[in-house]
């Protein structure tokens, strides 16, 4: 991956402001839903203990158990908004046509409520009130249906208590226990799909007609479905509901809420069965009303009882908003949505666990409805003021408000938030960008330099290299690159003039030779001594250059095969500057051993190497060395916590000092620049070399450093012993000879 791109990822970083603030705006949503929750809740504590406070309006809308309406013997029915009157007129129209069809009833979106079956038989219900009349729409799942037959002979069984014996219905058929004065318990049936007749005996065990209950039966692919009407105030008191599935051949099924003895009134006559028990409930007009004062917009109140039945809602949860602009659409996508869907209410029974409280402790929570929020709070409704036997707690008050996810935040703020974040992180992006684009620039210049190094001319380059102004890693870079081409030059200008060396070495004795040589041809007597001299002392010259062209590799085989003994160098320096003064007759040496101490200089090394270097170090040493100045051999040893106890080697010679371009590469290959003070010996460079690659074998280093009058080679290599100088002082080299 090239720079540039890194750094553009990099540039990626400035994402993290925005993101960042949008991760702020998560927070502060949620604080603020937190707190509308809480608000709402306060309005739901207010409204549950303004209607808790009415006695009146709580007693006249049944809140509360009584002995006709005990837990799963209710049935609901939903009421007409559009018509609040207790009364109807002829112009009033209504909105449920007797006709056994269910089409009207799902325009209307009333879903069904399930009758409690213990039989197996499957079976639900609509009931709808508008003003006087009450709208049942029974649907059960039969697939062998049976009418009553009229012609069907008397049952052969003998009542209890009076002499008829006939059977009200023979086939499948409806009980319906209502009655506005006297409850009674309705047989409906029909003998063909259409018209049914509801019939029930009175006291005096007579069958009589209802008129006042009209039903029509149609069926479905399932079974069968019946759409009854009957008055209002028959329900009102007391009603109970069962489907009843009746064959000559199976046994009886039933669902529904009478008891189990009420299935007997389709046969023969009973006698006086005991009233049944259960109710019809279903919204007050009083509990509207009283809702409706509290309503807001986009707010829907509603009361149900603690069996979950709704009995009051006012306010509607519809949308009134205009579409959202752009900068609440992205609030909108970027707002935590609950993942809770709504729940439906439509059937009028609140069965959901969050709105259940055993310890009558308000519940808020969020629902989602599409693209919308659903605040939702409930409240217990609790009264002291009813009578002791009947429960305090009477059902809940619950809100719910349709809130758009930018609603809860202060959109002037948010707007100048998300402009400043967006503005910062874009500058800060384009500054990232801006700067990658720079450093790449820079990179990109030396690395076209390097390349134009390569294909021309290393000198022309050089004169054109790039120089930075911001001394940062890359100028050190590029600086480091200068150092090293240049190198190179001088080593291949070294290398270019290495032929015109050689030549002007070789020809010398090379014409010393021939001269030689031709001279003996026509000399005699004592001439021919002298021109032999000659001769041999420049066939020793070529000698000596083409064994010194040669003794790296040498130097090279014999470390692969070099054994390594102990020496004392104390000594071998001692001894070998007595050597030194015999093959330099006119060179002074001197040994400079501190501190001396026997036993203390021990090492293991190579002894013909450790003489060989040495010899390249005093010959290096005397050929640079004014006249009359002495060389000196030191020796001392040096502590360091690195490295421990090291020796440390010197020569030290008085004359011309380094030049400042062959600082740190003295020891390379091929490499002489000082002009020599005096001598005949050629200087080829390879000497340093060699002492580089011998003190390299022993583990050691070698420097060269100036001193104020001259120059001075230092070569340390790891001492035997370094156990036995762990207490000794470090001791520094001296810098002087």
């Amino acid at each position: 991956m090239r720079l540039r791109q890194q750094l553009a990822l990099l540039a990626l970083a400035g994402l993290l402001t925005p993101g960042l603030t949008l991760y702020s705006l998560r927070i502060f949503n949620e604080q603020a839903k937190a707190s509308h929750l809480n608000q709402l809740t306060g309005i739901a504590q207010a409204v549950a203990a303004r209607l808790g406070n009415d006695t009146e309006l709580l007693t006249r809308s049944a809140l509360a158990d009584s002995p006709q309406r005990p837990a799963g013997k209710t049935l609901y029915s939903h009421t007409d908004n559009s018509n609040h009157s207790s009364t109807t007129t002829p112009s009033t129209p209504s909105p449920i046509t007797v006709d056994g069809s269910a089409a009207d009833w799902h325009q209307l979106a009333i879903p069904p409520l399930p009758l409690p079956s213990e039989t197996a038989l499957t079976a639900q219900y609509r009931s709808l009130t508008s003003g006087e009349r009450t709208y049942l729409l029974i649907e059960v799942d039969d697939k062998q249906r049976h009418f009553h037959n009229a012609e069907a002979p008397h049952h052969d069984k003998q009542p209890l208590y009076r002499t008829d014996n006939q059977d009200l219905a023979s086939g499948d058929h409806l009980l319906l226990y209502a009655g506005a004065q006297d409850q009674h318990l309705h047989i409906l049936r029909a003998e063909v799909p259409g018209q049914m007749t509801a019939l029930y005996r009175n006291a005096l065990g007579k069958v009589v007609t209802q008129e006042a209950i009209q039903g029509l039966w149609r069926e479905t692919n399932t079974g069968y479905q019946v759409e009854l009407s009957l008055p209002t105030n028959m329900t009102q008191t007391a009603m109970a509901l069962a489907a009843v599935d009746q064959s000559p051949t199976n046994p009886q099924r039933s669902a529904g809420t009478l008891p189990p003895y009420a299935l007997s009134a389709a046969g023969p006559d009973p006698g006086v069965l005991p009233p049944a028990v259960g109710q019809m409930i279903r919204p007050a007009q009083s509990l509207n009303s009283a809702l409706e004062v509290f309503t807001r917009p986009n707010t829907r109140l509603s009361l149900i009882d603690k069996h979950h039945w709704q009995r009051g809602q006012a306010g509607e949860l519809a949308d009134t908003h205009a579409s959202p602009s752009i900068t609440q659409r992205l609030l909108g996508s970027i707002m935590k949505m609950p993942r809770r869907p709504t729940f439906e209410t439509a059937s009028g029974h609140w069965n959901h666990p969050d709105i259940s409280y055993p310890n009558r402790e308000p519940r808020a929570f969020w629902a989602r409805d599409q693209d919308a929020l659903i605040a939702t709070v409930a409240v217990p409704l609790i009264s002291s003021h009813l009578p002791a036997l009947e429960s305090h707690h009477l059902g809940s008050v619950i809100i719910e408000q349709r809130v758009q996810p930018w609603q809860l935040l202060d959109q002037d703020s948010i707007k100048r938030l998300l402009a400043s974040s967006l503005l910062g992180g874009g500058l800060l992006l384009l500054l990232l960008l801006g700067y990658a684009s720079f450093l790449s620039a820079r990179i990109a210049k030396l690395s076209r330099a390097a390349n134009q190094a390569k294909g021309q001319n290393l000198p022309e380059s050089l004169s054109h290299w790039p120089q930075f102004t911001i001394q940062d890693e890359i100028a050190e870079l590029s600086q480091h690159y200068y150092e090293v081409l240049t190198q190179l030059q001088d080593h291949n200008h070294y290398l270019r003039t290495l032929t015109g060396k050689l030549s002007h070495e070789l020809r010398t004795p090379l014409a010393v030779v021939t001269g030689s040589l031709d001279n003996l041809q026509q000399s005699e007597g004592e001439d021919v001594h002298k021109y032999t001299h000659r001769a041999q002392a420049g066939s020793e010259r070529l000698s000596f250059i083409i064994s010194a062209m040669t003794e790296a590799s040498r130097v090279e085989a014999s470390i692969a095969s070099a054994e390594l003994v102990t020496v004392n160098l104390q000594q071998l320096i001692s001894d070998i500057s007595q050597a030194y003064s015999s093959a330099y007759p006119a060179q002074r040496f001197m040994v400079d051993i501190q501190p001396a101490s026997t036993g203390t200089y021990e090492v293991k090394v190579a002894p013909e190497l450790l003489v060989q270097m040495l010899d390249k170090l005093v010959d290096n040493a005397v050929g640079f060395a004014r006249d009359n100045t002495p060389v000196t051999l030191g020796l001392n040893y040096q502590s360091t916590e690195q490295d421990g106890v090291l020796l440390a080697l010197s020569v030290c010679n008085q004359g011309p000092r380094l030049p400042n371009n062959m600082q740190g590469r003295l020891f390379q290959s091929l490499t002489s620049h000082r002009p020599r003070s005096g001598g005949d010996t050629p200087h080829l460079g390879l000497g340093l070399y060699i002492v580089e690659l011998i003190t390299r074998f022993h583990g050691g280093t070698a420097t060269a450093t100036d001193l104020p009058d001259g120059v001075k080679v230092c070569v340390t290599i790891p001492a035997l012993y370094p156990e036995l100088n762990a207490q000794r002082r470090t001791t520094s080299v001296d810098n002087t000879c």
